[in-house]
């Protein structure tokens, strides 16, 4: 697996950009739908490229974009969702009704189960931006991002950061580079993926793996760029966002790996 776990900022990592400077249009609209534009890295040989954690799925209730295939593409399906880059700015790949919050608001329905998702999500919106915000607080005081920032006051380490054993430390992004395995995220969904077969070292010695891609439309492998645990920016939540990027055509896809 290899690549580098990041705790700071860096010459080419720079956590928390604004909004105005991540989207090419409609900034509006997405913290109606995907806020949290998260991190952005600066990669050798390829463009700025963007982590971006979607607020959906609401808890309990599916996965992302599970019940708007009508506004399902290529690229943008259940639990896959991406962006298009437009000079230094991004733009989603699809409609903003393929998230449920949007969807539901065009698309009244009769089912129960989705009435409730309806009634949460408000609240799932508002603690989403209430815990990432407090995220972002907090790395702007003192520069490391803590695993319980809403009940962080940084003490008593301050600006300095905390030890890598430390539990209330986390990494703004756990891997950037290396290769990407086999995962939730490449069997639980139909993408199309490349497989190769590889292997990794760990603490249990060398581990046979498949290292996997998903594929662009015209079937050429995306770009591996990196992972970030969700939980460290938003709380909550077991997920992982996978990212990828393709250079020709300047679009960046996430898969979600969910444990």
């Amino acid at each position: 697996m290899n690549g580098e776990e990041i705790f700071t900022a860096t010459d080419y990592f720079h956590p928390f950009p604004r909004p105005e400077d991540v989207f090419a249009d409609n900034i509006e609209q997405h913290p109606l739908t995907s806020r949290l534009p998260g991190t952005q890295s600066h990669l050798t040989g390829l463009a700025r490229v963007q982590f971006l954690i979607p607020i959906e799925p609401i808890p309990g209730f599916g996965g992302l974009g599970d019940d708007s295939a009508s506004y399902h593409n290529y690229l943008c399906r259940p639990n896959w969702v991406a962006y298009e880059y437009h000079g230094n700015g991004c733009r989603l790949a699809c409609d903003f009704r393929f998230f449920h919050k949007e969807y539901f608001k065009h698309h009244p329905t009769e089912d129960d189960i989705q009435k409730e998702e309806i009634a949460e999500t408000p609240e799932h919106y508002a603690e989403t931006r209430r815990n990432f915000e407090a995220t972002e607080q907090h790395f702007r005081e003192y520069g490391w991002v803590s695993s319980d920032a809403l009940n962080c006051d940084g003490s008593p380490y301050g600006t300095e950061l905390p030890a890598e054993e430390d539990w209330g430390r986390a990494s703004l992004v756990c891997r950037i580079g290396g290769k990407s395995f086999y995962g939730n995220w490449s069997f639980a969904s139909e993408f199309p993926c490349s497989q190769y077969p590889d292997k990794y070292q760990d603490d249990d010695g060398t581990i046979e793996c498949d290292r996997v891609l998903p594929q662009t439309e015209d079937g050429r492998d995306f770009h591996f760029i990196g992972e970030l645990e969700m939980w460290n920016y938003i709380g909550y939540t077991n997920g992982v966002v996978v990212l990828f990027y393709d250079p020709q055509t300047q679009i960046a896809l996430s898969g979600f790996d969910w444990t």
